[in-house]
């Protein structure tokens, strides 16, 4: 019996300089949440999770959703920028 997982989190370094050393396909995984990131690139385990169409979420994405939600804790609701805006930004594309 192989393994299986409904989710898979990887909260280390794993996957940002070298190959990620478990596929999520062979995982049979739903989701992929990885929270390390690469600024205006992928992990390894996001391409992965991408080439065999997992849905996942990027450390980046984690990052800035958790920054603007302490903003929000501290300052108060904000309109703009949303964090959709933000990572538009972060990967090299404008924002109006």
């Amino acid at each position: 019996m192989g393994l299986s997982a409904w989710l898979l989190v990887n909260a280390t370094p794993l996957g940002i300089n070298e190959p990620f050393p478990m596929n999520p396909r062979d995982l049979g995984v739903g989701l992929v949440l990885d929270l390390a990131y690469v600024p205006k690139g992928d992990t390894h385990l996001i391409r992965l999770a991408r080439e065999y169409s997992i849905p996942h979420v990027d450390g980046l994405e984690i990052l800035v959703r958790q920054a603007l939600e302490a903003d929000r804790i501290w300052f108060g609701d904000i309109e703009r920028p949303t964090w959709k805006e933000i990572l538009l930004r972060l990967r090299g594309g404008e924002y109006p």
